[in-house]
C-alpha cells in the first residue's frame, strides 16, 4: 500500500487489517490515507482525521481542480474528482481539493448504489 493510499480497516476472521479500498471495495470501511507505504495487511500510520490535509494518489495521476470534491474511486486506493456510477457500490466524498495534488479530508458523506 502505497503512502497516500485510501484504505479501510476490516474484520478478517476477529483480526483487523489495513486494505487498500475502492468505491466497489471496502468503502464502507474506508477510514484514511496511508502516511507512508506499507504491506497490505499490515499495520500502518493512517491519516483519519476531519480537517487533516493529505496528498491522496489521485487516479490516473491527474492534477486535482481546487475547490472542487474528491472521491473514493473505482481503483484501489485512489481518489478522483469524478463521482463511480454504475454497480453496486459507495459514492464516498473523501474531501475537497485544496490544491492540485492535496485535499482536505471530509469523508462525511457517502451514498450507497445498488447494483
Amino acid at each position: 500500500m502505497g503512502k497516500g493510499g485510501a484504505v479501510a480497516l476490516i474484520d478478517d476472521g476477529g483480526t483487523k487489517k489495513l486494505v487498500l479500498c475502492r468505491a466497489g471495495q471496502h468503502a464502507y470501511a474506508f477510514i484514511g490515507f496511508m502516511t507512508a507505504a506499507t504491506d497490505m495487511g499490515k499495520s500502518g500510520t493512517v491519516v483519519t482525521g476531519r480537517g487533516s490535509v493529505v496528498t491522496p494518489i489521485v487516479e490516473g495521476g491527474a492534477a486535482l481542480v481546487v475547490n472542487q470534491p474528491v472521491f473514493l474511486s473505482d481503483t484501489f486506493g485512489e481518489v478522483t474528482e469524478t463521482a463511480p456510477v454504475g454497480g453496486a457500490r459507495f459514492v464516498l466524498r473523501v474531501g475537497m481539493a485544496t490544491s492540485t495534488t492535496q485535499i482536505v479530508l471530509t469523508s462525511d458523506y457517502a451514498v450507497y448504489n445498488p447494483a
